[in-house]
């Protein structure tokens, strides 16, 4: 079978392409750079997923497309062309293309997540760009007329960058923003990989929404105490939502003035993540496709660390 893996080269798409390739697949993957360490196997082709003719390039004889390029910053000013006009180029082509089934990931923040845990059904009531982004993309796929399979994440825990910079903040002393008693669901990204896998051609997927995360739900305070004990750090439980918001603006604005990135645990995104409930219900993938996590959040928080170890 050949698959299209849009963001093939991000941090879910890189375990996804092994994964597919191991299983036989033959893969084309669509970035904006190429990757070095891609299999032999894989077809690589650059360019923004916002340009038709360039995306065109890939969707040569594709019977899947995984669409899992995006922009999660909220202080880029590409993000809505990106996550938005993007998904509407990916759709178009699925059409024309006659692909049989389009597979993306969402966010779990789409919805209103005022009934806890969060479950399909719920109402789309988005908080962020980003979600706001996303909300748009779902419903450009559900109109579309294609085999279509959303799948919402939490926060997806694993080896990165963005996840180094989080741990090095919590040794730094970085306090709990918010009361610290809000919902705080996450996955590891080998979860989210094998969910992907296990709506590949999945006739009991298509057409449908489902969420994914731990098997567990922490709160903030429980997510980062458990971290401050894995790291054999001490745990200060102190508080300071406002200071930090303030800080928070101030570091957006200072980048911003220097073209500079946005460190992850200062943006206004993630304090929006870490203040807000996300408890999202898994019980649909189970019982419509058998799929269980395997990790519990200390676990996925564990293996994280020791993979980010030097």
């Amino acid at each position: 079978m050949k698959i299209l893996v849009t963001g093939g080269t991000g941090f879910v798409g890189k375990p996804l392409v092994r994964g597919l390739v191991a299983e036989g697949h033959e893969v084309v993957v669509f970035a904006r750079q190429d990757d070095i360490d891609r299999p032999d196997r894989v077809k690589m082709v650059t360019g923004d997923v916002s340009n038709k003719v360039a995306l065109r390039r890939a969707f040569s004889s594709v019977n899947i497309v995984y669409h899992l390029a995006a922009s999660n910053d909220d202080d880029d000013h590409e993000l809505f062309d990106t996550n938005v006009k993007g998904t509407q180029k990916v759709v178009e082509l699925c059409k024309e293309k006659k692909v049989k089934h389009l597979i993306f990931i969402s966010s779990g923040g789409v919805v209103n997540n005022s009934q806890i845990p969060v479950k399909e059904h719920s109402r789309y009531a988005p908080r962020t760009k980003f979600d706001t982004s996303k909300a748009k993309a779902e419903r450009i796929i559900k109109d579309s007329g294609i085999n279509y399979t959303i799948i919402r994440a939490p926060t997806v825990i694993g080896a990165s960058i963005p996840w180094y910079h989080i741990f090095e903040a919590i040794k730094s002393g970085h306090p709990i923003i918010g009361d610290g008693e809000n919902k705080f669901h996450t996955i590891h990204v080998d979860d989210i990989v094998r969910m992907l896998m296990t709506v590949l051609n999945n006739r009991n997927a298509y057409n449908n929404i489902f969420n994914v995360g731990t098997k567990d739900l922490m709160t903030y305070e429980s997510f980062y105490e458990t971290a401050c004990k894995l790291m054999k750090v001490k745990y200060k439980s102190y508080r300071h939502p406002r200071v930090a918001k303030f800080l928070a603006s101030i570091h957006w604005t200072k980048t911003a003035i220097q073209a500079m990135p946005t460190s992850p645990h200062m943006s206004m995104r993630h304090i929006h993540q870490v203040t807000n409930d996300c408890a999202l219900s898994i019980k649909k993938a189970k019982e419509v496709l058998g799929f269980e996590p395997y990790y519990t959040t200390p676990v996925a928080l564990n293996m994280t660390l020791n993979d980010l170890k030097p």
